[in-house]
């Protein structure tokens, strides 16, 4: 899988975990897919939006099969939660990897099919659906999928990522030599 991460004055060790997200989260949701993951590219823009995130295929990819996304993050959304009240720093990272999560997701849905676009309609299992207002739009069936599992992906990836980060901190320490890669620990729920 190659990540493109696209975004400005960002600590390492956020984008570092943006970049374990995308491995550890497809990982996940795309058990013993190996070779399908191998040939996805996937570019993380952190740039304004106006609904906050959004997955999709990127332009002048095959939309029949494809391998090529984008995934888009406004990150100055997640500087507020959702009563006005400002995020401190670990809040607002916690929140750009749990909304990470809810758009790998819908690169999964395209992976394997059940959300597709076809003569410019976006389609679940291939069927159309219509949404008027927001209410709607959180009873489409792509989107329950992704909200009911950004959540435990994103606490399953922070309880790896933790442990990945200590074991790396040992090896800058000259204590230990080994460590594993956040998307080796497929155990983590």
């Amino acid at each position: 899988m190659k990540v493109n991460l696209h975004c400005r004055n960002f600590d390492q060790g956020v984008k570092d975990a943006i970049y374990g997200m995308v491995g550890y989260g497809l990982a996940k949701l795309l058990p013993d897919r190996e070779r399908l993951l191998n040939n996805v590219e996937i570019d993380v823009h952190m740039r304004r939006h106006d609904d906050g995130g959004e997955a999709r295929i990127k332009p002048g990819t095959n939309t029949y099969r494809p391998r090529k996304f984008q995934i888009i993050l406004d990150h100055r959304k997640m500087n507020v939660d959702e009563y006005g009240r400002r995020r401190g720093d670990d809040e607002w990272v916690h929140q750009i990897l749990e909304t990470l999560a809810h758009e790998l997701v819908h690169i999964k849905q395209y992976l394997l099919g059940e959300l597709t676009w076809k003569h410019g309609k976006l389609l679940w299992k291939n069927q159309h659906y219509i949404t008027d207002d927001l209410t709607e739009y959180f009873e489409l069936p792509y989107e329950i999928e992704a909200h009911g599992r950004q959540r435990g992906l994103f606490l399953a990836f922070i309880s790896v990522w933790d442990d990945f980060v200590k074991d790396l901190e040992k090896i800058a320490k000259g204590e230990t030599e080994q460590v594993a890669s956040p998307t080796d620990c497929k155990s983590a729920v």
